[in-house]
């Protein structure tokens, strides 16, 4: 379910839909392709030029990158605490809940049943 524009908390931010190849855990970029674009994106921030809000998805307490990879891991340098985000909420089943079918390994979300 989407719940639209809202701010998070960065430190709630913990892993990804789809890019632990490319990023940490603490969202640094493993690879130098990935370095231009991360320098143009904190030129952004340290300008007070707009920066598009991120997309995450909330699955309980936490939050998985969506889209945005590089704006998280800008603004977790700069010691940014909040971000703005459009939020798409997970809700999990009673069975999702009491089974294997949801888990979280290497800060990757890898398979959610929506209710």
């Amino acid at each position: 379910m989407e719940i639209g524009l809202r701010t998070v908390p960065l430190q709630l931010v913990v892993g990804s839909e789809n890019r632990c190849n490319d990023f940490d855990n603490l969202f640094t970029p493993f690879s130098e392709r990935n370095h231009q674009r991360w320098l143009r994106i904190s030129d952004m921030f340290i300008k007070g030029e707009y920066v598009p809000a991120v997309e995450l998805i909330q699955v309980g307490q936490s939050y998985f990158v969506r889209d945005g990879h590089h704006r998280i891991s800008v603004a977790r340098a700069l010691g940014i605490k909040f971000i703005d985000a459009k939020v798409t909420i997970y809700q999990l089943s009673e069975k999702a809940l009491q089974t294997d079918n949801v888990f979280v390994q290497q800060w990757q979300l890898q398979a959610v049943e929506i209710q």
